[in-house]
């Protein structure tokens, strides 16, 4: 505890700003401001007597970065390379056993330790911080000292050793005892449950093989061995020698589970199912601590799909029902999704599908087997059985039409689907063979010959075959010849070219049902690769002959009437009018929803931050509810920090008469949860622990909660039916695959709408998944999308070109996408400042050329220190590891820049006030003063202003000169936590000129500070889209006044700054985000808000100081070490045009390095990099014990096991590659890529950056 020396008025952080204000020292001054910032971070609390901080959170503010250069503020002693010297007493066995710190040591030399205060070593002469591990060591070495005499038995003693020898190894501990030092008592925790996956004629059978980190060999063996769970067990390791290992009870209690429910450790049926989906309600209570979620996740994506979700589709012609399609997509670990659509061509195998969902949903299955897939039953599948339902009745009882085989030729549409296939897949079309040269139309085909029109790739023209069930089972004969020997193409007299084997498949598939109309034989056949081809192909088969007239026609049903007006509800306050923008959202939504669930199912709000979407959807909800007080309630989501804001806007611009809204979040969250005496013991028994209390909506019919308490109360939320569905900053959604991902999918809701002003941010990937939310379907499969599409600056080709207008138009009737400039004249001006000549007064201009900027002269001693950091990127530029040059020069970067934002405060240095005065600090600190000028006329027109900076450091030296020049203690805000409105709050209300200070990150969503028109960059945003985004907190709707946005650049005529460099580049990053092809915004959406500036863009700019561009040669490859190798490979295999992704390394990569994917093919890469010649086979052994586990994680593809060296592989490895069937890719080769593929090094640094930074 940091203690006061007077008791605290107000225990809170306005209580310790006043404090800060009345100390007369600057070091308590700037304490007390560190100590509020921790505060509105929750990382402290505060009582009258003082302020307590838990070493644990000291230990986690030592390892973020950000508080780095400013925790020297809690005046803690320098950390101590301090190790426990570790001793006991009696054995394990006695009751009277202890373990004791008998010493500490530093580097084997024992050192004498007064006392330990907390987690401080006070020596004689000084005192030490313990590092954690050593604290934490200490910690449970004096609790294990405390134990009750119930605790005092051999296996008590033993699992406390167990857990204590962790915490000493880690510690780096010395034993003085060498009883303690040679027992080893191993007591996991925590076990994983890697899984086998077999199929059998009684159904699946999952075997589990329960490991822990640390397992000897044997453990397996071990515990196989004795027919129930044993308190220990006795092995031997190679390394250790003899091992104890004692299981922890609720270690005890699944192991027990597994025993008793899983004899052979197997589970097979429907009880399988069960236990994949949720183990932790399989294995009991105890499974919840002892079994990680996310590496289950790893495990189970070992036997395929984490959650295969389906939907139905009718197609229907004239008013016939003449095809059901199911729509499945599968999710797997990692995020990665594949959709794939099956067909019911007849009424009864519909049936099917109809009884086997019934039947998992009457038992409550939480999936249930479909073909080849596990289908998961989620909040949609109840719709989804009785539309299908539905189907089936109109289906069965539709009057019966003969279709002539002349109706399915001359059909129009059947030609241009095939057009819109081309020649890169098999096309059929069924046609007759006449007896005469008759061409009347009214002729019949009772005495004809039944024949088949094909055009197959590789011939011109068509091609007639007879079709006869005799030929059709003869070709099937050859299709399945080759498919077993995995030969590429099959032969058969009737056709003049071979077909390749996927299209034979195809073919005979399609004889087979023209022929007899019997049930679809696809279900029983194992599934082939389908051939790679572009989307608009794809499409055109899947949607009902043509795409783009699919998409016209709903385009134009959607289209809002020119008459259309916005019904607003009579529980708006009088006082509140919408803006016309806001009008016309509002009215847009509301026609939408009038065509719902029919003609589509939500809508994609993506308006420029700041134009009012929260009042705009609180209008559409309460004017939906005034006409159907009945219906539903709705479930508003939306990150932790915004969901006061929300309840907080339906009380500022509503009546009490607005629908009751419900914030199921903290104490009303707690009310709700249902206790566990109250829940089924079959229920508990399937994982459904986490409920909430039955008819928990009341009369709420708006319910505001986070993404987080969805995930965590799926089924609770996923069985209550909504009618609206609102995912606020959508971004939150836009990884597929993930909990949070899954789970708004399975909600049932009338209409869904995803609400972001950034629906792209990096990769058109985001704008799929929130369509996949808002219109499943609408946008194909994810592998599709992504192999079509290219936001508008990475259209080279027309062919891209006109796929991007083909995505436009598909997203366009259920996108809303209005800019601050489409409403100019509802806001007050944005002025940027900027100087002109010498004139130190800034201008301003509502839009800044590329060479306007507000300049502040360098100052000398700035000079001086900046050109240290100039020679530190030079040193680092010569360093040959890559990795390590990295880590150097963004060392050298941070440096220059916090040179030019504020030199007192340099990495790793405590700031103080220059030790010549004020006066001359400020002289040395030209942005600063300048600041502190331009602050003082803004006071004198009594308003307000915002200070962006992410320096912590920075942040109190800017704190300490506003007190001292101004008075004020201004709020300092960095991150995202749910109390930082209540404070912007308090700076809004406050009179006359106030200043607050922000992080970019805390600006990064939701919050409202229209309070101030003059906005400070006094840092900046690596990335133009972000600083904007900072900036519109005060530039929106509300805003009342004119906004100036200051971004001050430190400059000097001898070399071009950091500051100067960063600005050209953010200013040439947005003009390149801003480009379009035909100038329209939603081309500048698709563009996305883009990566950051990177450290190899800033290189360019300091004079002489960046290495000479140039390619990268062997030479060059020669010298990587492993993982560069990886990224080099991974770079040329992008090239080649696969999706590349390295392996994380964590736990191991499996034998893989890289996983490329192209449409349905891969190739999955061991690397190797050696300075020697001649390299084993161990590359080999690894990519093929290592393939299996990739192939789960990707069925439907097909791999093809590669090793890679810079060297050669010895005859023996060329031998072993053969036999297993792994194609080798040596010096030769590799030579041959870098030079079909050039490389130069900036391009290569700029990639390690990224993959260092994702290995970290």
């Amino acid at each position: 505890m940091i203690r006061f020396v007077d008791p605290l008025e107000d225990a809170s952080v306005e209580g310790l700003n006043a404090l800060a204000g009345q100390s007369a020292k600057k070091e308590d001054e700037l304490l007390v401001a560190y100590l509020a910032q921790l505060a509105i971070e929750e990382r402290c609390s505060i009582a009258p007597d003082g302020v307590t901080i838990l070493w644990s959170t000291i230990y986690d503010l030592q390892e973020d970065d950000s508080h780095q250069d400013v925790l020297h503020q809690l005046g803690l002693p320098a950390a101590g390379a301090l190790r426990p010297v570790l001793d006991s007493s009696d054995t394990l066995a006695d009751s009277t056993f202890e373990i004791l710190v008998d010493g500490w040591a530093v580097d084997g030399t024992e050192v004498r330790v007064l006392r330990i205060d907390g987690a401080i070593a006070v020596l004689q002469d000084q005192s030490w911080l313990l590092g954690r591990s050593a604290w934490a060591c200490y910690q449970a070495i004096k609790k294990f000292a405390d134990r009750d005499a119930d605790h005092r038995t051999q296996n008590e003693n033993e699992l406390g050793w167990g857990s204590i020898r962790q915490l000493a190894d880690a510690a780096g501990a010395y034993y003085r005892s060498p009883y303690l030092e040679t027992t080893y008592v191993l007591t996991p925790q925590s076990i994983r449950l890697p899984l086998q996956k077999q199929e059998t004629s009684f159904g699946r059978v999952v075997t589990v093989e329960p490991t822990f980190e640390g397992a000897p060999s044997g453990w397996l063996k071990a515990f196989d061995g004795f027919n129930s769970v044993q308190p220990h067990y006795d092995l031997t390791s190679s390394g250790l020698g003899h091992v104890r290992v004692v299981v922890s009870e609720p270690v005890r209690k699944v192991l027990n589970v597994i025993k008793q429910e899983m004899p052979g450790r197997r589970v097979a049926g429907a009880r399988a199912e069960r236990f994949i989906h949720n183990p932790w309600a399989f294995l009991g209570d105890a499974a919840r601590e002892v079994i990680k979620e996310e590496e289950f996740e790893e495990d189970r994506a070992g036997i395929g799909a984490i959650a295969a979700i389906f939907s139905i589709a009718p197609r229907i012609d004239n008013s016939r029902v003449t095809q059901v399609d199911l729509l499945i997509t599968e999710h797997f670990h990692g995020g990665a999704a594949r959709t794939e659509r099956e067909s019911f061509s007849t009424p009864a195998e519909l049936q099917r599908f109809v009884q086997s969902i019934k039947s998992a949903l009457e038992d409550e299955r939480p999936r249930f087997p479909w073909n080849e897939y596990d289908l998961t039953v989620d909040g949609n599948s109840a719709s989804t059985l009785e539309l299908a339902q539905q189907m089936l009745c109109l289906w069965e009882n539709q009057p019966q039409e003969i279709i002539s085989f002349e109706d399915i030729y001359e059909i129009a549409g059947y030609s241009n689907r095939i057009e819109g296939i081309g020649v890169a897949k098999a096309i059929y079309v069924p046609v007759f063979q006449k007896e005469t040269d008759d061409e009347e139309t009214g002729w019949t085909p009772s005495d004809l010959t039944p024949m088949v029109k094909v055009t197959l790739t590789g011939h011109e023209g068509s091609v007639l075959i007879p079709l006869t069930r005799e030929w059709v089972d003869k070709f099937q004969e050859q299709v399945a010849a080759a498919e077993s020997t995995k030969a590429a193409e099959v032969r058969n007299e009737s056709l003049p070219t071979p077909v390749e084997t996927t299209q034979a498949r195809a073919l005979v598939d399609a004889f087979r049902t023209m022929l007899d109309g019997q049930e679809d034989i696809k279900k029983d056949r194992p599934r082939t690769p389908s051939k790679d081809s572009p989307k608009p192909e794809k499409i055109l088969v899947k949607m009902n002959f043509s795409d783009i007239d699919y998409r016209e026609e709903r385009r134009l049903t959607l289209a809002l009437p020119s008459e259309a007006s916005p019904s607003l509800p009579k529980c708006l306050r009088p006082a509140i009018e919408l803006k016309k923008h806001q009008l016309n959202g509002v009215a847009w939504f509301q026609h939408l929803v009038s065509r719902a669930p029919i003609d589509c199912r939500g809508a994609l709000l993506a308006d420029d931050m700041g134009l009012g979407k929260t009042l705009q959807l609180l209008t559409v909800l309460g004017s939906y509810y005034e006409r159907h007080p009945n219906a539903s309630p709705s479930l508003i989501l939306a990150p932790k920090s915004l969901v006061d804001n929300w309840a907080g806007e339906t009380e500022k611009f509503f009546t009490e008469s607005y629908p009751k809204v419900l914030v199921l979040y903290g104490d009303e969250l707690r009310k709700r949860k249902q206790p566990q005496s109250l829940i089924d013991e079959r229920l508990r028994q399937r994982g459904i622990v986490d409920l909430l209390i039955p008819d928990w909506p009341g009369s709420a019919k708006i319910v505001i909660t986070t993404y987080e308490t969805l995930v965590n109360f799926e089924f609770s939320l996923a069985r209550q039916p909504f009618a609206f569905v609102v995912c606020d900053e959508a971004q939150r959604i836009k990884t597929p695959g993930t909990q949070t991902s899954i789970a708004v999918r399975a909600l049932k809701a009338d209409f869904r709408i995803a609400c972001t002003g950034t629906p792209v941010e990096n990769t058109l990937s985001d704008l799929w998944s929130l369509f996949d939310f808002v219109q499943p379907g609408l946008l194909g499969s994810l592998e599709e999308f992504s192999r079509t599409y290219r936001r508008p600056i990475e259209c080279n080709t027309e062919e891209q070109k006109a796929a991007l207008k083909q995505l436009q138009e598909a997203i366009a009737p259920q996108t809303l996408r209005r800019t601050k400039q489409d409403i100019s004249d509802e806001l007050p001006r944005k002025y940027f400042a900027y100087r002109a000549g010498e004139d130190i007064t800034p201008e301003f201009k509502e839009r800044l050329d590329q060479g306007d900027r507000l300049l502040v002269p360098m100052s000398s001693y700035q000079n001086v220190l900046y050109l240290g950091g100039l020679k530190k990127l030079r040193d680092a530029n010569q360093e040959s590891d890559s990795i390590k040059r990295a880590r150097l020069s963004f060392g050298a970067l941070h440096l220059m820049k916090a040179v030019c934002a504020e030199p007192y405060c340099l990495p790793g240095m405590k700031f103080e006030i220059a030790k010549s005065g004020y006066e001359t600090h400020l002289e040395n600190s030209p942005k600063l003063a300048w600041l502190l000028k331009q602050l003082s006329q803004i006071k004198a027109r009594e308003e307000k202003a915002i200070i962006f900076t992410e320096l912590r450091e920075v942040q109190l030296a800017l704190f300490h000169f506003l007190k001292e020049e101004f008075g004020l203690k201004p709020f300092v805000i960095n991150g995202d936590s749910q109390n930082r409105q209540r404070y912007i709050d308090r700076f809004s209300e406050s009179p006359g000129f106030d200043v607050i200070i922000l992080s970019t990150l805390a600006a990064g969503a939701g919050l409202n500070v229209t309070a101030a028109n003059h906005v400070f960059h006094f840092t900046r945003a690596w990335n133009p889209a972000k600083e904007n985004q900072a900036t519109d907190r005060a530039y929106r709707i509300g805003q009342k006044k004119d906004v100036f946005v200051y971004c001050p650049i430190v400059a000097t005529p001898d070399y071009p700054t950091f500051d100067v460099r960063l600005d050209e580049l953010l200013k040439a990053k947005d003009k390149l985000a801003n480009s379009t092809i035909d100038g329209s915004e939603m081309e500048v959406m698709l563009n996305g808000s883009g990566s950051d500036i990177s450290k190899s863009e800033l290189f360019a700019a300091e004079d002489g100081a960046e290495p000479q561009r140039r390619f990268l040669t062997m030479d060059d490859v020669d010298r990587m070490d492993g993982t560069r190798f990886e990224i080099f490979c991974r770079f040329l295999w992008e090239r080649e045009g696969y999706l590349a992704s390295i392996t994380k390394k964590r736990g191991g990569d499996g034998g893989i390095d890289i996983v490329a994917l192209k449409g349905r093919n891969g190739e999955l890469l061991q690397c190797k990099s050696s300075l020697s010649d001649g390299l084993g086979w161990d590359a080999i052994k690894e990519v093929t014990a290592g393939s299996a586990r990739y192939q789960a994680q990707h069925p439907g593809t097909l791999f093809r096991r590669i090793a890679v060296t810079n060297q050669t592989f010895t005859k023996g490895a060329r031998s072993q590659a053969e036999a297993n069937s792994v194609f080798l890719v040596e010096r030769n080769r590799l030579e041959e890529l870098l030079g079909k593929y050039p490389v130069d090094n900036f391009e290569f640094d700029l990639e390690v950056d990224r993959w260092i930074a994702w290995f970290q």
